[in-house]
Order: C-alpha cells, then structure tokens, then sequence
C-alpha cells in the first residue's frame, strides 16, 4: 500500500471504531451531504426578535396566535438529572418537557416535567433504550381535557392554519435534523409571524427557541409515520 491508501485505511479503521455517528459525519465532511441525508439544513433558520431567557417566553406573531408560552428545558435542572424510564429526563424527555410546555400554557396549571413524565411511565408510554411513545401526545393531552389531532405532511396548510387559530402544534422531529443527533426529537410549534415564518419551543434549546423556521423547513423536519408527525392541540 501507499502512504495514502495506508493512512486512509487506517481512518475507516478509526471510525468504525467510534461508530455509526462518527462515520456519517466523515461522510458529511468528504460529501457536503447533510442537505440530502436530512431532508432540510439543520441551520435553515432565522434569529427573530424572541427573549428566551426565562419561564415566559413571548412571541411576535400574527393576531389569535398563542403569545406567550410556559416554558421548560430538559436540559436544565431540576429537570435533567430525574431518571426517565432507563434513562433520564435530560437525555430522553422531550417529549414530557414538550407536553408540559403545552399543557402547563393552556391549563394555566403548573404541570411540569416531572408530572408528565411520571405519566408517561405509569401509564406504559416509556420504551425502554428508546424513548417516549408516539401515543403518549395525545393521551397527555386528553388527560388533561385537551384536544388533539394527528395529521402528516400532506396537510401543513391546515398545521399553519392551526396555528393562526390559537392552537400549539406537537412535531416528531426526524434524527439528524433539527438537533443534529441521532435521535428523533420532540418540539411545539406556537405561532406563525407576519412574513410566514413559524416560531418554535425547543425544550432542549433556548437558541432554537429564539430562531424562526420557514414551513418548508419545519415540514422537512418532520417523521411522517403511519399517522403524521404533527399533533395539533387546543383547548
């Protein structure tokens, strides 16, 4: 072998060694494919005008949109460190912390964290080394008398209009999208602005929180399973 071809082998050698992730960011690096590979830029967004510094976060947008939301982070204590399941919140709760964010906004109850995700394992919505079940949106919601909707990709004309009506929508976020990571991932969408962009609560970021996403890209975001990735709930 050449120096080339013996200094190349040794790098596959290496990265099989660190595993899948290493591998598909090797790939990303030599190929430029992270558009193709994850359906939408990570990045594609905008900074909007959003503080996202405290337990309210307020939003500008369009008249009957929801304004203000109660927020949490998944990230943050006391949350983070709570087990979830084999795993904990900080690592594996976004979907409670997204519930929570939901429900805690149109109840006006204080229905944190720990409550939904306490939920979620008494009532079997925790998958073992996976994660939070598709299910557990809605039977969160409905517990606590909200409605909720399930629809796909097709029909993120009628996600918008929800939104424009006052509704905060529930996604599942496809792995390496939003975040980056290899997970699926939970955020609520809360509004729409003037100009057509979609604002977010990102319960495992407050910068994504203060960013604005066009449809396309939030549409591209999405794991369209057998029943849509958006969960549309109101009161």
């Amino acid at each position: 072998l050449d120096q080339g071809t013996f200094e190349l082998v040794l790098r596959v050698l290496q990265i099989m060694q660190d595993g899948i992730d290493a591998l598909k960011e090797a790939l990303f690096s030599l190929f430029s494919w992270t558009d193709f590979v994850t359906g939408g830029n990570a990045d594609d967004s905008l900074t909007g005008n959003i503080d996202v510094t405290g337990d309210k976060i307020r939003y500008d947008t369009v008249e009957n949109c929801v304004k203000e939301v109660t927020y949490f982070n998944q990230t943050e204590e006391p949350w983070a460190s709570l087990p979830y399941g084999t795993s904990n919140v900080g690592a594996a709760g976004c979907g409670p912390t997204s519930l929570a964010i939901v429900i805690s906004t149109f109840t006006g109850q204080n229905v944190t964290p720990e409550i939904t995700k306490t939920f979620a394992e008494q009532n079997g919505e925790y998958v073992p080394n996976v994660g939070t079940s598709h299910s557990f949106v809605k039977n969160a919601a409905t517990h606590w008398g909200l409605t909720c909707e399930r629809v796909g990709k097709d029909r993120m004309d009628y996600v918008v209009e929800s939104l424009k009506d006052g509704k905060l929508v529930v996604e599942i976020c496809e792995a390496y999208t939003i975040t980056g990571g290899s997970s699926g991932h939970f955020i609520v969408l809360t509004g729409v602005t003037a100009d057509g962009h979609i604002t977010i609560a990102d319960c495992a970021s407050r910068e994504r929180t203060g960013k604005l996403y066009s449809v396309e890209t939030i549409k591209s975001y999405g794991r369209d399973l057998s029943e849509g990735a958006f969960w549309i709930i109101g009161k």
